[in-house]
């Protein structure tokens, strides 16, 4: 993607400037060796970095060799990557289909006549690529991943897979994440932190597909102290499959769903990438009345049902990152097996 920002009295000379960098790009080798240094630092940087080895074991535990850290180009590559391979993929870009949005005051038509001026067609456009739907792992039971490394808190994950993108069940999810795991008044941040004192952050959402046929999923997230970890691991696990139910705090979440509905307003500049996010799911037209009104209409059962049919008693993903010295480790093996893993299985050489 390709965006400006600026004065729409700039807009033809900006545009102008951006295509003939689009398909006239140019640099000299001093500039694109000192970008390889780069990244090639930066990787080795990563694998020192405890948040970033922690999402480089889920994504692992998740995608398994479709983690995106496993699909970055291997640092060889990049080295023997020239000016002209990178250039010619920009070079080619506009020849395939692709969108434009504009917000502004400039008419509908002056608009349309600049972008045919500097981006002309040129010729049927070709297909783009199809979208590569990833698909997370299914595990018969739960299981454990594990990376050994001395930090002062272990950070923790758990996932498991939902059901493709379903429109009908968004209120009743959304009802449920403000009662799970909506910040500080969520029960995970209640329970975990306020209560027992085992995370120093901590946060749960089920999260909805993007697009039309994208899965949905559960995640849960913690930070904790290293020697509380199997504690925490358990305690986070009983909430996932024995969800306590309060009718007060369920009513204190619908709340502030509501409140969210009728609180917040799209903004101009948001109105199109909003629109664009709706047709990705084929919603039309503003599926946020329906929405509204089913959430008015729910009770504690439609979210009762939604965490029964959804959430609770599923086979998890957990991913941990820490001092294996200090956690008890045969605590942790009764709540699944664990397999410790190593960094070059979750890093591209």
């Amino acid at each position: 993607s390709f965006s400006i920002d600026g004065l729409d009295e700039n807009i033809e000379k900006s545009l102008q400037l951006l295509m003939d960098m689009v398909n006239n790009p140019s640099s000299d080798q001093q500039t694109l060796d000192r970008l390889k240094q780069i990244i090639i630092e930066r990787r080795e940087d990563a694998k020192k970095d405890p948040p970033t080895i922690s999402a480089a074991v889920v994504q692992f535990h998740r995608y398994d060799k479709d983690s995106s850290f496993l699909r970055m180009m291997p640092g060889e590559q990049v080295k023997a990557l020239t000016a002209g391979e990178l250039f010619e993929l920009t070079k080619g870009l506009l020849a395939y289909k692709h969108s434009v949005s504009y917000v502004g005051s400039l008419p509908r038509d002056r608009v349309i006549e600049l972008i045919r001026k500097y981006s002309p067609a040129g010729g049927p456009l070709k297909d783009a690529t199809p979208y590569r739907y990833k698909k997370m792992r299914e595990p018969a039971q739960t299981e454990i991943y594990f990376f050994n490394k001395e930090t002062a808190q272990s950070q923790m994950q758990i996932d498991f897979p939902g059901e493709t993108y379903n429109e009908a069940r968004v209120p009743a999810g959304n009802l449920f994440n403000n009662y799970f795991g909506a910040g500080m008044a969520g029960l995970v941040f209640q329970e975990l932190r306020e209560a027992r004192a085992l995370a120093y952050a901590v946060g749960a959402r089920y999260v909805t597909g993007a697009r039309t046929g994208d899965q949905n999923y559960m995640v849960g997230a913690m930070g904790t102290q290293t020697d509380k970890t199997p504690e925490a691991v358990e305690a986070f696990l009983q909430l996932f499959d024995a969800m306590p139910v309060s009718e007060d705090r369920f009513a204190i979440s619908k709340s502030a769903l509501l409140n969210s509905f009728t609180s917040s307003r799209l903004g101009f500049r948001d109105v199109l990438g909003t629109v664009r996010s709706w047709e990705r799911l084929g919603l039309e037209p503003d599926p946020r009345k329906a929405r509204y009104e089913l959430a008015v209409a729910a009770d504690v059962n439609l979210m009762v049902d939604f965490y029964k049919t959804q959430i609770g008693g599923r086979p998890k993903l957990i991913s941990i990152t820490g001092d294996k010295a200090k956690i008890d480790m045969a605590r942790l093996a009764k709540l699944g097996p664990i397999r410790e893993v190593t960094q070059d299985e979750i890093f591209v050489k």
